[in-house]
């Protein structure tokens, strides 16, 4: 199984892949207590909202911060501590871990457009599995395609 998630603060979106490549589940977790707790304690709780898979990979989109993001900086610090632990513990769970950065899997494209062409990609029955139409569970979708045509199954 290939697991792919679009880190939030407050959300994921998570999309589970077969290793054929086909999609088997997306949806977006909220993290209940969304308000009260940053740092270290809101990681913790961030990255164990995921179910890990028991055998396979965990892709993850990476942080990067930019001119268009500086204001967001602290944001986009607490998320890469969220993306490392959820690495880690994949990681020490025996998974393949990757990460991409944003430039590198849809670059400048708006969120609207990424939706569009995951939509395009998937079969009805793949689109009938996606539980909520948030823009993180089209994130993890779209990052899924791209992992998936990277290492060659789509």
């Amino acid at each position: 199984m290939v697991l792919c998630i679009d880190l939030g603060l407050w959300k994921l979106g998570v999309a589970y892949y077969s290793e054929e490549g086909e999609l088997l589940t997306a949806k977006t977790i909220k993290r209940d207590d969304s308000q009260s707790r940053r740092g270290a304690p809101a990681w913790v709780a961030m990255s164990v909202l995921p179910e890990l898979p028991i055998e396979g990979s965990v892709v993850i989109e990476s942080m990067q911060i930019d001119r268009r993001s500086r204001r967001a900086a602290t944001d986009l610090l607490e998320l890469s501590a969220i993306g490392g632990a959820i690495l880690a513990i994949a990681h020490d769970r025996g998974l393949q871990t990757y990460s991409y950065k944003p430039k590198v899997w849809k670059g400048n494209t708006p969120k609207d457009i990424t939706t569009a062409r995951a939509k395009e990609k998937l079969s009805p029955e793949e689109l009938s599995r996606v539980a909520d139409n948030f823009h993180d569970t089209w994130d993890a979708i779209a990052l899924g395609l791209f992992h998936l045509k990277k290492e060659g199954v789509l």
